[in-house]
């Protein structure tokens, strides 16, 4: 066996697999497409795709790795951000998807590492990931009285996301980590919803982050494809910033808003943000934007 980066023919070639999996209300055409588009944007051509061959050099398991940065109390990190794992069907329980990912970690030898698993924690806790679970909330846009708020531009609300982050880490006894955005990384996610925009003919908005008048910090992008906003920052517990991606929600003509908030409700849908440190931080404050 021997893992390799993949070259751009033979990530093209993993599509139809990956559309199988994850195209969601995509057609298979529009999922290539976003994934091409995501691929060329600036900050997709610092992502790696891994690919385990066997001895007839055929793939039988692949995944990206996303080169991201962390914060802690003790300053920022480089680590990686593992996405997409996945094998052929008739690849299956060979232990495949376990080699590669074994590889690829020693590989890239980043002290932090993080991932998003839709299959629950368990298969990725044998690598030392520990998992953070968090609540996902969606629900009709409710309506009530407007909250008054002001606009920003991507790099204002870095700055400021930046700033309530740390007063977050500080504020915090143990040792925690949160996901350190820069610019280029937002716009990549992003680029998604433009790209959904496109799909059904609307115009994409230019007001996606906000700062309301006590003080919240809001950020929520419209996927048009699925008639949902989807919030990628939000002080989950209050009502006013709720209520205000709400008001957001409507005037897109949208038919829900989804964002994530600490797993406190029983039986609530559930994500799994997972953590991989060399101190055994706690991820801290997962929001819908920290994952592709």
């Amino acid at each position: 066996m021997e893992v390799q980066r993949a070259s751009q023919i033979e990530r093209e070639g993993l599509g139809s697999l990956r559309a199988k999996a994850w195209r969601g209300v995509l057609t298979e055409a529009q999922y290539l497409e976003r994934n091409r588009r995501l691929y060329a944007h600036p900050f997709g051509k610092k992502m790696d795709t891994f690919v385990l061959k066997n001895n007839k050099r055929a793939i039988v398991s692949s995944l990206d790795s996303l080169s991201i940065r962390l914060l802690t109390k003790e300053g920022a990190h480089d680590g990686n951000l593992i996405a997409n794992v996945i094998t052929p069907e008739e690849e299956r329980g060979k232990g495949y998807a376990t080699e590669l990912l074994k590889l690829v970690l020693r590989e890239t030898n980043h002290r932090y590492s993080i991932l998003y698993s839709d299959i629950g924690p368990k298969f990725y806790e044998s690598f030392e990931y520990v998992a953070f679970p968090a609540e996902v909330r969606e629900r009709p846009p409710i309506v009530s009285e407007a909250v008054q708020s002001q606009s920003l531009d991507l790099p204002t609300f870095i700055s400021r996301l930046h700033e309530t982050r740390r007063v977050m880490l500080d504020e915090n006894d143990g040792r925690v980590a949160v996901l350190h955005p820069d610019e280029t990384f937002f716009d990549w996610h992003i680029e998604r919803y433009r790209y959904f925009a496109e799909c059904v003919g609307k115009k994409f908005p230019e007001d996606l982050f906000w700062r309301l008048d006590h003080g919240h910090l809001c950020a929520a992008f419209p996927d048009f494809l699925s008639k949902r906003l989807d919030g990628f920052w939000i002080c989950s517990e209050c009502e006013a910033c709720v209520s205000f991606l709400g008001h957001q929600a409507n005037s897109f003509g949208l038919l829900s808003l989804r964002y994530w908030g600490p797993n406190s409700i029983n039986n609530s849908k559930v994500a799994w943000p997972m953590l991989k440190s060399p101190s055994s931080e706690q991820l801290l404050n997962s929001q819908l934007c920290d994952w592709w």
